[in-house]
């Protein structure tokens, strides 16, 4: 019997399929450090790269049983390409998602300071940031003006998830306005 250090990377794939610990240490080993570099060429950032690098092993390991992969060397590399891609894009949401609050802190302020009665701007703002992050994300780039598939394209989900969040967010403004508006004739 040969020992893992000398198998093939198919022979390695095809025990690692099979839940084989010892297998997947062997093929950590051998690539961790390229995939490593790779990343790091193109992120620039130690701790990102070996972000992305842990992400494709464990999501090699949790997906092992499925694998399909001719060239383990090559699957591996486009794997961390394509979670460099995914981290890129991510980080340009939430760049743009940061850009947009603070656009809309502008819009807050304003509004506040035009509208007779800043209590509603306030619970406005309030029930808008009570949205789940999702909801809160997709009802704020709508309110930009960007189309359902625009958003589906920029947050990497389908039309209908923003649909869906489109409605769930407008459901629970339209109750908070409600209350509040409830409220005020108790007043």
């Amino acid at each position: 019997m040969k020992s893992y250090p000398t198998y093939s990377d198919q022979e390695l794939v095809r025990l690692l399929q099979r839940g084989d610990h010892a297998a997947f240490s062997v093929l950590y080993e051998r690539y961790w450090e390229m995939l490593l570099g790779m990343a790091f060429n193109r992120l620039k950032d130690l701790s990102a790269a070996e972000d992305i690098v842990h992400d494709v092993f464990t999501s090699l390991w949790k997906n092992r049983e499925s694998l399909n992969i001719q060239s383990f060397k090559n699957w591996m590399a486009t794997a961390v390409k394509y979670m460099i891609i995914r981290a890129a894009d991510r980080a340009s949401l939430e760049e743009r998602f940061t850009e947009e609050q603070r656009k809309n802190e502008v819009v807050e302020n304003t509004l506040a300071d035009s509208m007779a009665d800043k209590q509603m701007a306030a619970m406005l703002a309030s029930e808008i940031n009570r949205l789940p992050e999702k909801c809160r994300i997709v009802f704020q780039l709508k309110l930009q003006g960007l189309s359902n598939s625009e958003i589906a394209d920029e947050m990497g989900t389908t039309v209908k998830t923003v649909e869906n969040q489109v409605n769930r967010g407008n459901h629970s403004l339209k109750v908070a306005m409600k209350n509040y508006f409830f409220s005020l004739l108790f007043i």
